[in-house]
């Protein structure tokens, strides 16, 4: 992105808006992480056996770990139900922001590039910021009106007073213009330039920024329950089966996003739930160990996931039940795990 003229401050507004995407999955699988390594020298050390030795029962080493987790559950489903689908939203307006505000991005060489409405422009060549070689075609009601062609080029903003005008300054060329009763050469009106502006007003296009409706992964949990409201209702006037058949998918692919974010914070409970005895069973301290196990816990969970939501459109199979079995999974391993645990 810099390389293509974007400003390290849109840069920085685009790493905090990968922030939420990366903490739904970091915290999990750092939480399983930290606690197997733990555990797991805390008996490859024999503090366990002294744990036990000296009188105290394992529940009370368990109970402010498995605290801690219900407390980042919560702070993950307001990661997921709230601040992710926001943050993918106001990126994608950025996105389309910076698409209009920072042409040079979308501007690609040995092609016409169609960025700006009723204009055509073409760049042979492109070094940096520079252009060479470069067409401009004018049109309006859809008849071309002139042809500006000139021997380098380059884009210029408008000031902070003036934001929403782009320039693009052309330098050493030719301007035709094209009479509207006729387009024969010998007609055209022919004027040479040193030096030769061009102003895009985007204030339109970034107006329409506003009018962007989320999409489904883009909206809240309460945004996407109201949706769903919303498609029931719909489903009861409509009589033509393919038009049911339609909202009730959709339905399905909003109930299974719901259930899935919900149960992706749900997951640090479980993964605690697992990985307290697994740790202390292990008998090992090498830091490789737990890394593994967890490499291999959290593999089999999202690919569980994964397997769910790929029948999210699948109304018969329940897809939004899907989502709980890798945690299902997790909750009976766990359960089998510590009542081994405290038998010994």
């Amino acid at each position: 992105m810099m390389s293509k003229g974007i400003s390290s401050l849109i840069i920085l507004k685009f790493l905090f808006l990968l922030v939420p995407f990366m903490l739904s999955y970091s915290i999990p699988i750092s939480i399983l992480t930290s606690v197997l390594l733990v555990f797991s020298r805390l008996s490859a050390d024999n503090e366990v056996t002294a744990i036990r030795a000296s009188g105290v029962h394992l529940k009370k080493v368990m109970v402010p770990v498995i605290v801690c987790s219900l407390v980042l559950s919560g702070i993950c489903y307001f990661i997921n139900s709230y601040w992710r689908p926001n943050s993918i939203f106001n990126g994608r307006k950025l996105l389309l922001e910076v698409g209009m505000q920072e042409p040079l991005m979308k501007m690609e060489s040995g092609r016409f590039n169609e960025i700006f409405p009723g204009y055509l422009v073409y760049i042979a060549q492109k070094h940096g910021k520079i252009f060479k070689q470069v067409v401009v075609y004018k049109f309006e009601q859809e008849d071309l009106r002139t042809v500006i062609t000139a021997e380098s080029g380059q884009f210029a903003f408008g000031s902070k007073k003036d934001q929403n005008v782009v320039n693009l300054n052309l330098f050493n060329g030719v301007i035709e213009d094209i009479p509207i009763n006729g387009q024969e050469t010998g007609k055209l009106n022919r004027m040479q330039f040193g030096t030769y502006t061009i102003d895009f007003n985007v204030t339109e296009q970034i107006k329409d920024l506003s009018k962007i409706t989320k999409k489904e992964r883009e909206m809240t949990n309460p945004e996407l329950s109201k949706r769903v409201n919303e498609l029931q209702k719909k489903i009861k006037q409509q009589a033509q089966y393919p038009l049911v058949q339609q909202l009730e998918q959709e339905i399905s692919s909003i109930k299974t996003r719901i259930h899935n974010r919900v149960a992706l914070a749900v997951s640090c409970f479980m993964f605690i739930l697992v990985g307290i005895p697994l740790g202390i069973s292990v008998h090992r301290s090498e830091t490789s160990i737990g890394a593994g196990i967890s490499l291999i816990l959290m593999s089999v969970y999202y690919f569980l996931t994964t397997l769910g939501e790929a029948f999210q459109y699948k109304i018969n199979m329940h897809p939004w039940v899907l989502m709980w079995i890798p945690n299902i999974f997790l909750l009976v391993i766990g359960t089998r795990l510590v009542y081994k645990l405290f038998q010994k």
